[in-house]
Formats: structure tokens, C-alpha cells, sequence
């Protein structure tokens, strides 16, 4: 049985492969992300908000319940 699929898929959103340690920068996570500081993320929020968006989902896992508290903080400033 050929499972190339779990090769393919190993480590994913978990850790990098050595072969994607080139690719994947700070940058790169900080563009594609919302990965930020509290008052860079305002900003993001600002400008969707600016660009005609009214709604924003949140997906923080359902073990993680202070991630909420997080995010509610950093809507509180915007």
C-alpha cells in the first residue's frame, strides 16, 4: 500500500520539515498570518473595517478559552 498522503502530511501546522525551513519565514508568517501585537492586529482590524467588512470569525480551539479573552482584548481597542 503506497501512503505517500501520510509522508506528504507529516508534521503539518505542527512542526516545519527540515526542506521548509527556507521558505518559511518571520516574514512570511507574519503576512499570511495573525500572528502580531495587540495594537497590530487594531490595525488590521481597522483597515478591514475600513475596507467595508463588518464581521471577523475567530477560531481559537475549544481548548484554549483564554484565547477569547485575548482577542476580546484586542477588539476592546479598536
Amino acid at each position: 500500500m503506497n501512503a505517500r498522503y501520510l509522508s506528504n502530511n507529516r508534521g503539518h501546522m505542527m512542526y516545519l520539515r527540515p526542506e521548509e525551513h527556507e521558505v518559511c519565514t518571520p516574514e512570511l508568517i507574519r503576512s499570511v498570518t495573525w500572528t502580531a501585537s495587540k495594537a497590530e492586529l487594531r490595525e488590521r482590524l481597522r483597515a478591514l473595517k475600513e475596507a467595508g467588512y463588518s464581521h471577523v470569525a475567530l477560531n481559537s480551539g475549544y481548548k484554549y478559552p483564554e484565547r477569547l479573552e485575548e482577542w476580546a482584548e484586542v477588539f476592546e481597542g479598536v
